[in-house]
Order: structure tokens, then C-alpha cells, then sequence
């Protein structure tokens, strides 16, 4: 097993000191460059988050806007535009009337809250309008439910566009897949192991690992694409883990084990995967749109003590009806029997005594730590897919330029628990995007700055959610919007995918192919009672007290020492009518 060596230690060092003696961008300077500054130009300052979509995407987008806006003429006399950014912290709504930034790309956002506060400009023109720089207007770019929930604040007015979408789940360390061919054969003629009790039982052999052909046909049933080889139901998963434990492996890297918001991140994506697109949004929409789909409700669980090997070549000890979700039953998607056997997979990775996570969860490793760890001794790590640009921003690829090269993709995920998905028979990816991310305009931009400015932070925002650099914002950041675009030119929608990474190929493959979950509503209940819904505080793994402890949040709380019993846990989730009655709406 590879370990890091002390020349990447050593560099580490270096570029620690010389990180910590470099000199900071001035205040009013180009953040990243620009197009060569006279000291004559009218200045925007736009504020961008670290981390997230990083900021190569912005940088470049600034650079073409400037280019574009060079000859402008303004009133005072200023001539050219220049674009000021930097990365900054997640922005709170009352940091927002004494800020001198304008244009804000920011996570966290609680879109009727900020909405609502005053602090943000009205931007229905520039969202409605047809743009000049594509012929198109924003809101064409939008699905019907993202339409609806970004104007429910006040029924009329756009006030904030989607930043980036952070797909929840787990990236692969594909060059390690590859190489040792931890990918399910199709035909026993091609298995590594064919007795039933190996490890190696179903994987393909090693002579034929860089085979594609001889791989299963993965979660979506279909043959020769992103997903071949992978595991297609929960039991396959867990073969796929005790296979890399075997092969001297950890399954899992994740963030220290007092961090549920990345444990959460395998959970979630489990969840969304098991129980399909429909299902997930009822969660935050209540099928208010009377589509007229069933949801698997768990009706009794018996207790259950799962074998030592094969758990999940059974459903479990439970019962289960069909029902139709409406606005008068809506807190039984608490009961989805998806949320169960996610809680049962969960007990599996997390109890410790399973072996599945590397050691850095229980010696509290930070996220880029982690993110070392994944591409040195891990298969797989629990995370969004954001984490690409947060390890450029720590300088993990020049501490550890060994580690450059090696090929990550995101991971579709199991779509049902026992068997193998056959050919036309699987599901497209579902995802689910937590980390509400979007763009804004503040509201005292022309008290701050001038009327002029004001109309250029809308000129601005409005250049960046058009055709051609939605396309170079997921070209340069490894991320997707939650719009409609491609990633190509008219004669080829997808002209531009061959010169992206592995990494960004998946992202766009999952966005092109699946279905995204986006958990925000237009619907009264979503509105007003936003601290029971929120994904970011974990709401939907919450429990009711247990044995007169805390309310959990996050499963691997519970599981680690084998504390609680996946029945305790899921039967402490159950919602009943009278909460849902008492919602405020």
C-alpha cells in the first residue's frame, strides 16, 4: 500500500511557509489578473466563496467580461470595467447592507430568508428578459419547481439564480479501481472467484480488468457507459467492500467521525438512489403537484440481527404498503422503506467494529486531510463534488504532486437492495444537491456605488448564466448548474467533454443522464417552517429522543458502537399527522 513519503512532507512545509509569507491581494487589485488595467475603470466587486466551484471560473468569466466591456463609456468619465474578486467565507444576510461587494456567489443560503430580508435586489429583468449574449432568457434555463420555489418569497420577483450544485455521495478513486479491477464480470466465465464464499467472488479476473466489455451493466441497466461494473443493489456494495478491505484497502475516507455533515453525505445519496427522484422531492414539495406516484411505506419492522455475511441478500424483518403521497399525509415519507435500508447500509459502514473507514475518521482528519487520505489508501470518500477545487485551494497537488495523476470520477450509486441490475432493467442516477448555493445582487449597490454599477452587477450576472459560460463555468470548475445547458456549441452539444477531466466527465454524465434533487418548494408548509425541513441541519435523519438521550441527526452517531439498533433508530424518525397539522402554512 502506497504510503506518503517525506520529500511530499517536506513540500508541504515549503508551501506552507511560502503561503503564509506571500503577500495578499490588495484591496481594490484584479483578484487573478484581468486584461491590463489603466487605473481609469469603473470597478465591480464580486464576491465568490472559497472552496465550492473554486475561482478559475469566475477569474476567466471576469477576464472575457472585461474584454467585452472595455471601450464602455460611464458618466464620471471611468472608461473599461474591472472586475474585483476574491474568495471569501459563506456571507450571512446581515453582512450584507454594510458590504462594499455587489455581485455575490455564496453557499448557505436560506433563499426565502435572504429573499425576504430587503437585502437583496430584484432581478425578474434580467431573469425574464431575452439576454444579448445568448438570445435567451434565464428563466428558459430553469425547471418549473426551481421557477417556482426561487419566486415564492413574494410570489412575483427573482431575487437570486443557482450558483453551483454539490452532488452528495461519494468520488471513487478510479485509477485504483482500474487497477485492481474492482468492477462485478457479467458472465461466471470471467468472475476472479467463482466459490461463492471468496471475496473475490463475482469481480472481474485480473487479466481482464481494463475489459470493459465483460462488466456488469451497473445501476442504470445500460451497457457501455459511465456506470459498467459498479455496484447496482446494496448487497453488491457490500461485496464490493469486503472485497477492498481484503485487497488491503479502506473502503471509505471520511471527514472525523464528530463531523456529521460528511457522514450525512453517504446517507443522503443512499437515500435518493433507493427511493428515486419522486420520492425524494415529496420530502420538501408533498406531491402537492398530484403527480399521482406511490412511495414504499414501512409499516412494522421486527427485530433484526443480520447475519455475518450477505446482510443485504434479504430486505430485512419488515412489512411495507404502496401509498400515494398527498398534502394530507405527507409526514409518511418519513417512513420510506428507501430510509430504511439506507439505515441498514449505514449501520454497516459505520459500526467500527466492520472496518470500513479509514483510520483518519477516528483521529479527526479535516476535509483536505481526508481528501489525502482517499488518494493514497482509500477506494472511495464520502463528499461532494466540490472537493476537487478545495484541495487546488490547499495546495494538495503540489504538496503531494504523486498524487496529480490519479484519475477520480463521482459515483453513481445502488438503485435497489438484493441482486444485480440487468440489462434494461436499472435506473438513472438520482442525486440530491444540499449545500443551497447561489448568486445574487445587494440590494445597496446604487446607493453604494451609483446607478451605473448597479446596471453593470445585473449586465454582469446575467453574462455568466448565459449559453457559453454556463458551459466554461463546468469546464473550469468541475461543477454543475442546476440549469439547462450543454457543454458544446449548437453542431455539438457536447463538444468541450473529451477536454475535461475524468472527475468533471462524471459530474456532467450524472447531471446529462439523472436527476437532481433540489430541496426547496414553493409549497407553505417548505416556507414557513424552514428549521424542519432544511437539509443543511440534517432534519430528515433526525430522531425523537432515545432512551432519553439527545435527538440524533446523523446515523454513524448511533451505529459506531453498535449503541442502537437500526429499528430504534428508524422507528424514532416516524412524523405522525398531528405534527404535520400544527405546520404553520
Amino acid at each position: 500500500m502506497k504510503k506518503r513519503n517525506i520529500l511530499a512532507i517536506l513540500l508541504c512545509l515549503v508551501m506552507l511557509f511560502a503561503t503564509a509569507c506571500a503577500p495578499t491581494t490588495p484591496p481594490g487589485g484584479g483578484g487573478g489578473g484581468g486584461t491590463g488595467y489603466t487605473g481609469n475603470e469603473i470597478e465591480l466587486r464580486v464576491w465568490n466563496i472559497g472552496g465550492g466551484a473554486g475561482q478559475k471560473w469566475l477569474i476567466e468569466a471576469k477576464n472575457r467580461f472585461e474584454a467585452l466591456h472595455k471601450d464602455d463609456v460611464f458618466s464620471n468619465g471611468k472608461v473599461g470595467v474591472k472586475v474585483y474578486t476574491e474568495p471569501k467565507h459563506a456571507v450571512a444576510v446581515s453582512e450584507l447592507a454594510d458590504s462594499d461587494f455587489s455581485v455575490f456567489f455564496t453557499e448557505g443560503v436560506d433563499i426565502n430568508l435572504y429573499a425576504k430580508s430587503g437585502k437583496l435586489l430584484p432581478i425578474t429583468d434580467i431573469v425574464e428578459g431575452v439576454s444579448t449574449y445568448d438570445n435567451k432568457s434565464i428563466a428558459s434555463k430553469l425547471s418549473n419547481e426551481t421557477k417556482a420555489a426561487l419566486k415564492a418569497s413574494d410570489g412575483a420577483n427573482y431575487y437570486l439564480l443557482p450558483h453551483y450544485q454539490s452532488f452528495e455521495g461519494l468520488s471513487y478513486n478510479k485509477s485504483l479501481f482500474d487497477s485492481m479491477g474492482f468492477y462485478f464480470a457479467e458472465d461466471v466465465a470471467n468472475y476472479q472467484a467463482t466459490n461463492e464464499t471468496s471475496p473475490a467472488y463475482g469481480f472481474v479476473k485480473q487479466s481482464l480488468k481494463a475489459d470493459k466489455s465483460v462488466r456488469t451493466v451497473g445501476p442504470n441497466g445500460i451497457r457501455g457507459d459511465y456506470d459498467d461494473g459498479l455496484p447496482s443493489s446494496l448487497e453488491e456494495f457490500e461485496r464490493l467492500c469486503n472485497y477492498i478491505k481484503q485487497k488491503g484497502y479502506s473502503p471509505f475516507a471520511c471527514w472525523d467521525a464528530f463531523n456529521h455533515s460528511y457522514s450525512i453525505k453517504l446517507v443522503n445519496a443512499l437515500w435518493v438512489n433507493l427511493e428515486g427522484y419522486d420520492g425524494a422531492m415529496a420530502q420538501y414539495n408533498f406531491n402537492a403537484e398530484g403527480k399521482n406516484f406511490t412511495t414504499k411505506i414501512v409499516t412494522s419492522v421486527g427485530e433484526y440481527t443480520a447475519p455475518t455475511k450477505g446482510i443485504f441478500k434479504e430486505l430485512g424483518n419488515i412489512t411495507t404498503q404502496d401509498v400515494t403521497i398527498n398534502k394530507d399525509n405527507a409526514y409518511l415519507v418519513y417512513q420510506q422503506e428507501s430510509k430504511y435500508q439506507t439505515l441498514r447500509f449505514a449501520e454497516y459502514v459505520f459500526k467500527q467494529s466492520n472496518n470500513n473507514l479509514h483510520q483518519g475518521f477516528w483521529q479527526g482528519h479535516n476535509n483536505t486531510e481526508t481528501q489525502v487520505d482517499f488518494l493514497y489508501e482509500s477506494a472511495m470518500m464520502m463528499e461532494g463534488t466540490y472537493w476537487r477545487n478545495e484541495a487546488e485551494d490547499a495546495y494538495t497537488f503540489v504538496n503531494y504532486p504523486e498524487l496529480a495523476d490519479i484519475e477520480t470520477a463521482y459515483m453513481p450509486l445502488p438503485v435497489q437492495v438484493t441482486g444485480s441490475v440487468t440489462e434494461g432493467y436499472g435506473k438513472a442516477p438520482t442525486v440530491i444537491d444540499i449545500h443551497s448555493a447561489y448568486g445574487f445582487i445587494n440590494a445597496n449597490v446604487e446607493e453604494k456605488h451609483g446607478a451605473e454599477v448597479a446596471e453593470l452587477a445585473k449586465e454582469f450576472l446575467q453574462f455568466c448564466y448565459s449559453d457559453v459560460e454556463l458551459a466554461e463555468f463546468t469546464r473550469n470548475s468541475t461543477m454543475c448548474r442546476d440549469l439547462t445547458y450543454t457543454i458544446g456549441d449548437a453542431t455539438d452539444p457536447d463538444s468541450v467533454y473529451s477536454a475535461l477531466s475524468s472527475y468533471s466527465q462524471s459530474t456532467w454524465d450524472i447531471k446529462k443522464y439523472g436527476k437532481v434533487v433540489n430541496p426547496i418548494s414553493a409549497e407553505p408548509e417548505y416556507i414557513n417552517n424552514p428549521g424542519e425541513f432544511h437539509m443543511t441541519d440534517q432534519h430528515i435523519w433526525q430522531t425523537e429522543f432515545l432512551d432519553g438521550n439527545a435527538k440524533l441527526k446523523a446515523p454513524d452517531v448511533a451505529f459506531r458502537n453498535g449503541g442502537y439498533t437500526v429499528k430504534q433508530y428508524f422507528d424514532s424518525m416516524k412524523k405522525s399527522a398531528d405534527w404535520w397539522d400544527a405546520l404553520a402554512r
